[in-house]
C-alpha cells in the first residue's frame, strides 16, 4: 500500500513543484515555516538524485496516531466496544481469513464506510430522499442500511443461526462481530476464526450486492458466495503449493465444516449458476 502511495505521489510530484512555487510567491509565503514535503517541493530541481527514496522516507515518517473518520464512526456506532487500538487486530484478521482479492476488497470498502448511503446522497443532491432504500421509512444512515434495517437485521439473524449449525458457536448478534469480524471477546481457535471470517465475509458481500435494492438479501445468494469463495481459495492454495515447498495449506482447516454444511443443502435452494458446483466439490 505504501509503495502504491509513493508511486502516485511521484507521478504528481514534478508537475506540482512549479505550481507550488508560484503559489508561495503569489501569496508572499516564501519566508513562512514549511513542512518537510513543502520544503522538498521548494528545493526540487531536475538533477536531484534519489527523489523516490526521499518521498518514501517522508511517507514513512508520517505519524499514524490521529483517528481516521471511519474509526471514529465505528467507535460511535458500536458504543465504544471498538476502539482505536483495536484496529490493528481488525486489519490483521482481513489478511488471515482469505487470500481472495474480492473478499479483501469488499472488506476494505465496508470497514472504511466507502458506500454512499441515502443520507449522504441527500446531502449532496438536495432533491434526493434520505430514507432507507428498503422503504422502512427510517433515515438511511450507514449503520441502518447495513445493520438495523428490519430486512437486513432479519438476514443477519439467519446468518447467526446458520453459523451455529456449521461451527456450533453462539456468536453475539453485534455489528462489530458481523460487520467488522471483531472477535476480541470471543474465545475462538484458529480454525474457528478462519471459518467464521469466511462465513461473515460472504454474508457481507451478499448485503453489499442488494443493499441499495428494494428486496432483502437472500440466503441462497450466501450459499453461492461461499461456493465461489471456496473455488477461488482452492485455486489460490494450489498455486501457492506449486510456488513454494514450504507452504502449509490451511484450506481444509478453513473449509471442512463449511463444505460439510453446503453438501447438506438442497440444490434447489442454490442460485441456478451454482447448482452443479456441489457435485464437483
Amino acid at each position: 500500500m505504501l509503495c502504491l502511495a509513493v508511486y502516485l505521489l511521484f507521478c504528481a510530484f514534478i508537475p506540482s513543484c512549479s505550481l507550488y512555487n508560484s503559489h508561495l510567491k503569489s501569496h508572499h509565503l516564501l519566508h513562512t515555516q514549511l513542512t518537510e514535503f513543502e520544503t522538498l517541493l521548494r528545493i526540487y530541481d531536475p538533477t536531484m538524485k534519489k527523489l523516490l527514496s526521499l518521498i518514501y522516507q517522508l511517507l514513512n515518517r508520517i505519524p499514524d496516531t490521529k483517528p481516521l473518520h471511519y474509526q471514529i464512526q465505528w467507535q460511535k456506532d458500536t458504543q465504544d466496544r471498538v476502539l482505536l487500538e483495536h484496529w490493528p487486530l481488525i486489519w490483521a484478521s482481513v489478511n488471515n481469513c482469505s487470500s481472495i482479492f474480492n473478499v479483501k476488497f469488499q472488506t476494505l470498502k465496508l470497514y472504511t464506510r466507502w458506500y454512499l448511503t441515502p443520507y449522504k446522497l441527500a446531502n449532496i443532491y438536495k432533491t434526493y430522499s434520505d430514507k432507507c432504500w428498503k422503504h422502512c421509512d427510517s433515515q438511511g444512515i450507514f449503520l441502518h442500511c447495513w445493520w438495523s434495517c428490519p430486512q437486513i437485521f432479519k438476514f443477519w439473524k439467519l446468518i447467526q443461526q446458520k453459523i451455529h449449525c456449521i461451527l456450533k458457536l453462539d456468536i453475539p448478534l453485534l455489528p462489530e462481530v458481523f460487520l467488522l469480524s471483531f472477535f476480541n471477546d470471543l474465545d475462538l481457535s484458529e480454525r474457528e476464526e478462519r471459518s467464521l471470517s469466511i462465513l461473515l465475509a460472504a454474508a457481507q458481500m451478499v448485503v453489499a450486492s442488494s443493499w441499495n435494492k428494494k428486496h432483502p438479501p437472500f440466503l441462497r445468494h450466501w450459499y453461492g458466495k461461499l461456493l465461489d469463495a471456496y473455488v477461488m481459495d482452492k485455486i489460490s492454495d494450489y498455486l501457492k503449493c506449486r510456488e513454494s515447498v514450504c507452504y502449509t495449506s490451511k484450506l481444509d482447516m478453513t473449509w471442512s465444516k463449511i463444505l460439510t454444511f453446503l453438501g447438506s443443502v438442497d440444490p434447489v435452494l442454490l442460485p441456478l449458476a451454482h447448482r452443479n458446483m456441489l457435485f464437483r466439490l
